[in-house]
């Protein structure tokens, strides 16, 4: 029997794209390897995007008390090393092939640390890069000795495998790391779709088009380029579904307080999110291959079209380029009234809008065919270690 544990700060029934990626990842692992014993190692910290999901995950799920959720960042770094520290040591403990998403941050030192010393298989599914993100956020420079000394384990330390959100973040993590080590390729949003009868807002805007924004609107994303876009819009035709969280999604009702065309809500179901037009997703250059929206990817498999504002490098756009339209961020980090008027001119075309969702639509079942490859492939890595280690003690403990 190979144990196997899968390790991410939330979990259904937390709503988190991370959490229900790690869910479906371990769906997958049971449907394939039924002989295999798979356990979840998350935490209780509260999920800030939303209320939590009635879904019960079908998994044995251990989950450690956080012992600080709030806002103040340091407090908030602190605790996420100890939860990271907790959880690496316990699923390195008891697992043959341990597989960590990103969250809490620098889950992976404690992660590479722990499983070497164990001599436990490791894969590390980098949803999110660390210490890349504290250095796009600006908490550290890159030449900090913090930073160099951080990267230096990782390197020394560094998992079997990758799962990468895209080729062109493999190729940025390969050269930060100065690493050759392979990746399985799986953008995270990829989902199959289901429908839901036309929300209010839906029926409210029946004669115009809709263009939505849900989800995290946070350091890694720009409100400057959808304010302008809002602004600069024609919505006497184009209505605009906002549903922001995060650290900008003030500064954004700020700055739209009291425009006409627009429906705010505190969140929206994913289902109902098809029946707008078209999404919105932004990543700055900063953080390009740090992250990778999943808004995007999760926009495409509804069928819909998405606008992404960013640079043409980032995974967003190169994988998903046939279903959307740029709106290019300029060197210094603004975006250019000309591009932001001509894709929201673009939107009103019917021709144009139609071959988008067109496209959105047949890139729908690549992207399910890509997800379905790339957990086949997980599975034969599992599979492959079934001898890793000999069983021992703890054995009883999985069954």
């Amino acid at each position: 029997m190979i144990r196997i544990a899968i390790v991410n700060r939330f979990f259904p029934p937390d709503p988190a794209i991370t959490g229900q990626s790690a869910r479906e990842l371990g769906d997958f692992l049971r449907r394939r390897i039924p002989d295999a014993a798979i356990r979840v190692y998350a935490t209780e910290a509260e999920y800030g995007g939303g209320r939590v999901s009635s879904e019960q995950p079908q998994h044995d799920v251990r989950r450690l008390r956080s012992w600080y959720s709030g806002k103040q960042k340091l407090l908030r770094l602190a605790a996420s090393l100890h939860d990271g520290f907790r959880l690496a040591w316990m699923a390195s403990r008891d697992a043959d092939i341990v597989i960590s998403l990103t969250d809490p941050p620098l889950l992976g030192m404690w992660m590479g640390l722990l499983t070497r010393l164990r001599r436990r298989r490791w894969i590390e599914w980098t949803m999110d890069l660390y210490p890349e993100a504290f250095i796009a956020a600006r908490l550290i420079g890159r030449g900090n000795p913090l930073n160099r000394t951080l990267n230096a384990v990782l390197r020394k330390f560094a998992p079997e495998r990758y799962i990468c959100l895209g080729p062109g973040q493999h190729a940025f993590l390969q050269k930060m790391r100065s690493t050759e080590t392979p990746a399985f390729i799986l953008p995270c949003g990829i989902f199959d779709p289901h429908s839901s009868p036309a929300p209010d807002w839906r029926r409210k805007y029946s004669d115009k088009i809709i263009a939505a924004y849900a989800g995290n609107l946070g350091e890694a994303h720009s409100a400057d380029v959808l304010a302008d876009f809002v602004l600069r819009a024609d919505r006497s035709r184009i209505a605009f579904l906002l549903a922001p969280y995060g650290s900008k999604a003030q500064e954004l009702r700020r700055r739209l307080a009291g425009i006409d065309g627009i429906e705010w809500r505190d969140n929206v179901p994913l289902a109902d999110l098809a029946h707008a037009d078209v999404h919105i997703a932004s990543l700055t250059s900063e953080w390009t291959h740090v992250c990778v929206p999943s808004k995007a990817f999760s926009s495409v498999c509804l069928g819909r079209p998405i606008v992404f504002a960013g640079i043409p490098q980032a995974d967003s756009w190169s994988l998903l380029r046939e279903a959307s339209w740029l709106i290019p961020e300029q060197p210094d980090g603004s975006y250019a009234a000309a591009d932001i008027a001509r894709v929201a001119d673009e939107l009103l075309d019917p021709t144009a809008l139609g071959n988008k969702t067109g496209s959105a639509v047949a890139l729908r079942a690549r992207l399910v065919d890509l997800r379905e490859r790339a957990y086949t492939e997980i599975v034969d890595a599992c599979v492959a270690g079934r001898s890793c280690r000999p069983a021992d003690r703890r054995v009883r403990d999985w069954v």
